[in-house]
């Protein structure tokens, strides 16, 4: 059984993956650069949210999964971010 939010969720996210099949649409040049660092440290995408009218926040996670960090749109890889996950 879903609680309410939840069903509310899933609706607000029809038709749209939580990671996209081509990630270069979302990401501009300098974060292609740091996503593609980042990875030879271990890190991965963990998601890509898309809030409307608004860039794109693109959350990467530890090969452990205890560490989570946002790549800026200047390409600053944020580790101390206060970006709010879901459980």
């Amino acid at each position: 059984m879903t609680s309410g939010s939840q069903t509310n969720d899933v609706e607000r996210r029809e038709g749209q993956p939580a990671v996209p099949s081509d990630l270069k649409l979302y990401l501009n040049a300098g974060q292609k650069r740091r996503y593609k660092a980042m990875q030879s440290f271990g890190w991965h995408m963990y998601f890509i949210r898309r809030p409307l009218f608004q860039q794109p926040t693109v959350v990467m996670i530890n090969n452990d999964g205890t560490r989570v960090a946002v790549i800026e749109e200047d390409g600053k890889f944020d580790q101390e971010t206060r970006i709010e996950l879901r459980v």
